[in-house]
């Protein structure tokens, strides 16, 4: 019999990994896979993905959580090309990348684990209940491959420190460099991949203490390149999309509420016997006074770091996961500035190294001490009872009504899941129970302006504009400066009969966000849908195509414009209109000013060489 070894014991873990996941096969679309797969056009097909490459992640109007991932939508598209669209292909597609994934796993371990140690912390990975989400729901492909993505560029840098030759360290480096920019545009928290690479050479067991210059400048490089992309294109979306759960609360709220959460964390990575698909308020309780969990929280978390550090010599694959964990989870955990999420087992994909590392360190301390049999044993029943809580749990993502409906049973004070359930039947043309369901969560959780934003529009839409008035006023309340709720307070204000209400508003948003393009068009419209006076309207317009990049557009609007305007322009509501327009009007002409001097110089230079001949 062949000895184990670390390349034999990749594939069977891998193997292990897809043979339990097959069932989320009869999975189909759940969760978010309806917006970001199912309806996205930019999905359906692999030119309209590739077009799409410099946009968000999430189409309009979802766009606050800032996020950028064109290399998952173009494999979402790709999936579509194939497939037809069907929702088995693309979970079969994420299965076989989960596969992938605990392959990889296995390799980047065996620098410091027996293969036998590496194979059961592979199987622990690949069979982790925590890993449903991810797996099983088709937008959690993200996680699946920017995992990918960091244990590739490892096992690529210890290529690169590796190789003898000038010609394989290029080929290594081009490689490497090649892996981190597609992970950067798969997932976000591929930022941390060269700190992973530093950690990864620092562990090393021969202690290489060589400071490969080139080589990290390289992937400081395309990471540098790679955030200028994402800030200029989702990065002002983020500080819009931070949770509900964080509005009107200070730094001291949030880190009562999350020191105790992080004790669900450490629960989830060991036993994980009760999930969630969301851990929204009041699932996890918004806490405002420090209390002894989260003194708890506290202490845990810190030993949980202080573990890495401990185990740097003595056992640097626990350091390794450990470091791995606090790195991919600190931009989420709301530690140092608030996030999309409380707290998600979709983000713990990476986190489940800690235990998979652990057990498997534990397995081979039994075998040095004769307990084979122990160690057998005590490892077969938690594979046994991971694997059938996973294989239970996947069902749970089969459709898009389950998980909502599963959850409203076992969380019914989940504010978060309501507005899931309206957004449900809003969608099935059910506005009626949407919006009372819409109420329902406003009324368990008032604190979070888009509940009142969405209940607003579904209370215009079942024409209730009175009820819509009154939510958009308490969405502005919490958020003034949200354009959306800004926008769902004019289209109320609009409904109600109230023009002279709407036109106020609107023009007061454009001195509250006057870079907005979502709030000219606003002011747009309602100039369109009222008895403004004509000037106003032609510089409305005028002012929405100057933010819209239409320059030539809002040139002739604004000459428009000019032509109706009055001799003068004296109210306090006229001026209060026409103040934000002087730096559009003062860019407009500057731009034809500049445009002029260069055909006069034009003209002259043409004279000149007319003269010279």
């Amino acid at each position: 019999m062949r000895p184990l070894t670390a390349g034999r014991a990749a594939p069977v873990a891998a193997m292990v990994a897809v043979v339990v996941f097959l069932p989320s096969l009869a999975n189909g679309w759940a969760g978010d896979d309806t917006l970001v797969v199912e309806v996205n056009r930019n999905v359906h097909s692999v030119g309209a993905a590739l077009r799409a490459w410099f946009d968000t992640y999430w189409q309009p109007p979802f766009r606050d959580a800032g996020l950028y991932r064109p290399l998952a939508i173009l494999t979402y598209a790709v999936d579509w090309s194939l497939s037809g669209g069907a929702p088995w292909w693309f979970h079969l597609t994420n299965v076989l990348l989960h596969g992938v994934v605990t392959g990889l796993l296995v390799l980047v371990l065996a620098a410091w684990m027996r293969p036998s140690a590496c194979l059961v912390a592979g199987l622990l990975f690949a069979i982790h209940p925590v890993h449903v989400e991810a797996v099983a729901n088709v937008v959690g492909r993200a996680e699946l491959l920017v995992t990918i993505g960091l244990f590739g560029a490892v096992l690529a840098a210890r290529r690169y420190r590796a190789a003898r030759s000038s010609v394989d360290k290029r080929v290594w480096l081009a490689v490497s460099v090649i892996i981190v920019a597609l992970a950067l545009h798969a997932k976000e928290s591929a930022i941390i991949a060269l700190p992973l690479i530093i950690l990864d050479q620092a562990l090393e067991p021969q202690r290489d203490r060589r400071l490969y210059g080139a080589f990290y400048l390289s992937i400081a490089a395309v990471t540098l390149v790679w955030f200028h992309v994402w800030n200029s294109i989702a990065g002002a979306y983020v500080g819009s999309g931070a949770h509900g759960a964080w509005f009107g609360t200070s730094t001291g709220h949030r880190l009562a509420t999350m020191f105790p959460a992080y004790l669900d964390l450490l629960r989830l990575l060991t036993v994980p016997i009760d999930l969630s698909s969301d851990y929204s308020p009041m699932v996890v309780p918004v806490r405002r006074a420090w209390s002894w969990g989260a003194m708890l929280g506290l202490a845990s978390t810190t030993a949980f770091v202080a573990i890495g550090f401990m185990t740097v010599r003595r056992a640097p694959a626990v350091a390794f996961a450990v470091f791995l964990t606090v790195m991919s989870y600190a931009p989420v955990s709301n530690l140092f500035f608030p996030s999309g999420v409380i707290l998600s087992e979709r983000g713990l994909y990476l986190g489940i190294t800690v235990p998979a590392v652990v057990g498997g360190m534990l397995f081979s301390a039994a075998l040095a001490r004769r307990r084979a049999r122990l160690g057998v044993g005590v490892l077969s029943g938690v594979l046994a009872a991971y694997a059938l809580i996973s294989v239970d749990r996947i069902p749970f993502w089969r459709d898009a009504l389950n998980p909502i409906l599963e959850e409203r049973a076992a969380h019914p004070e989940n504010y978060r899941n309501r507005f899931l359930l309206s957004e449900y039947l809003s969608f099935t043309g059910d506005t009626t129970r949407a919006l009372s369901e819409m109420l329902l969560a406003a009324e368990l959780y008032p604190a979070d302006p888009s509940i009142h934003m969405y209940a607003s529009r579904l209370a215009v839409s079942e024409g209730r504009p009175v009820l819509a008035v009154r939510k958009a006023e308490e969405a502005f309340e919490i958020h003034p400066t949200w354009v959306l709720v800004q926008e769902t307070l004019v289209v109320a204000l609009l409904e109600s009969g109230m023009s002279d209400s709407a036109r106020s508003m609107a023009t007061e948003f454009m001195h509250l966000t006057p870079t907005s393009g979502r709030t000219a068009e606003t002011l747009s419209y309602v100039m369109d849908q009222t008895a403004a006076p004509e000037w106003q309207r032609y510089l409305a317009r005028a002012r929405r195509d100057w933010l819209g990049r239409d320059l030539v557009r809002a040139r002739a609007v604004l000459d428009s414009a000019v032509a109706v305007l009055p001799d003068l322009v004296a109210t306090p509501a006229e001026c209060r209109f026409l103040e934000p327009m002087i730096p559009m009007t003062e860019w407009i002409m500057q731009d034809l000013a500049t445009q002029l001097d260069g055909m006069i110089e034009s003209s002259r230079v043409c004279r000149a060489n007319r003269g010279a001949r």
